[in-house]
């Protein structure tokens, strides 16, 4: 993508040499390319089969009626609904199926070539929400969701490159929370949301209901700790690396190598990858990322157009596991909780 130079009277450079906008205005954004955006987003929720029994973000329900608006003729009693408010997602005993456009489409069989992938779309992207301990973990998924692909519109509609600032906690703590968000490619961190973070929302969600007395109490706390991991934490690990390595730290990686310290605190014997026969806790996968990343910059691979993280990147994650660790081991004390007792 080609972007506009910035005007000269608009730049500013902060005490690291970086150049910044003085300000965002309404007119920075390709508005032709935001309308077409938001198009494209009113018709995927206006034309969503759910919208007509889930219309707001953190509900969820096991729909029925709603088929029979669409004349489709199929059972629907086993049937379990996902609404990602722009598509729906649901699972049954043929497979899992695409609701999109005012259209059912069949993405895979149980028992077809992809059988494999099928089970993984079915376990990890349909969820099973009617129940009130997954309802606010899957409240928080769609809202992050929603955030990224804000940001992922705003970036790409933006005409001067970068639109989240890099994170910088000396000069500006609040462009450190920022810049969890940044989200150049729609893709970005989305395995990640679902192998991760979402068993870590999970998790919390039980750590809460058993360190609370009320349900109120249980709501607050959880949502509480889902945004210092997610924001806080990830800001700061983020700002960590801009500060050791004078490079722009954007993205997840902090906050998602939190949540995997977390869970390696909290459940340190959970597998949250199974593939064939390869089995990997949170704590493995932790250490492998951070292996793999660090080796490749170690040997200068990046230089060549082979590295996968920048030394920002690694130092973020590294940061980033290493608070979530921590911020896990004083969640349990404050609770007085073990491992086996959630």
């Amino acid at each position: 993508m080609v972007h506009t130079p910035m005007p000269e009277r608009d730049r500013v450079i902060n005490n690291h040499g970086i150049i910044h906008r003085k300000k965002i205005r309404f007119h920075d954004f390709d508005l032709v390319k935001l309308g077409l955006y938001l198009s494209v987003y009113v018709v995927l929720y206006a034309t969503n089969p759910a919208r007509h029994f889930d219309t707001l973000p953190w509900t969820t329900t096991n729909g029925v009626d709603w088929l029979s608006k669409l004349r489709i003729n199929r059972k629907t009693h086993d049937r379990k609904i996902t609404n990602y408010l722009l598509f729906s997602l649901s699972k049954q005993g043929k497979g899992v199926d695409v609701d999109v456009l005012m259209n059912r489409y069949r993405i895979c069989d149980y028992n077809g070539r992809a059988a494999d992938l099928c089970k993984w779309l079915s376990h990890h992207l349909c969820k099973e929400t009617g129940s009130q301990l997954h309802k606010h973990p899957f409240i928080v998924l769609r809202l992050l969701l929603l955030t990224k692909l804000m940001f992922y519109t705003l970036h790409n509609c933006y005409k001067f490159g970068c639109l989240c600032p890099s994170a910088n906690g000396y000069l500006a703590p609040c462009t450190a929370l920022l810049s969890v968000f940044h989200q150049p490619q729609w893709h970005v961190d989305l395995l990640a949301v679902f192998y991760v973070l979402y068993p870590w929302l999970e998790l919390i969600q039980r750590i809460s209901v058993g360190g609370t007395s009320s349900e109120k109490s249980t709501v607050v706390h959880f949502y509480c700790m889902s945004f210092l991991l997610l924001v806080v934490l990830g800001g700061i690990a983020n700002a960590t690396a801009n500060v050791l390595i004078k490079e722009k730290a954007r993205g997840m990686k902090g906050s998602i190598a939190a949540a995997l310290g977390f869970m390696t605190a909290a459940k340190p014997n959970k597998i949250i990858f199974d593939w064939m026969d390869l089995e990997l806790t949170s704590g493995n996968v932790l250490f492998l990322v951070f292996a793999i990343n660090a080796t490749t910059n170690l040997l200068e691979f990046d230089h060549h157009g082979y590295g996968l993280w920048s030394i920002c990147d690694v130092i973020s994650w590294t940061v980033g596991g290493l608070l979530g660790y921590g911020l896990c081991e004083c969640i349990l004390n404050y609770y007085d909780l073990w491992w086996w007792s959630f």
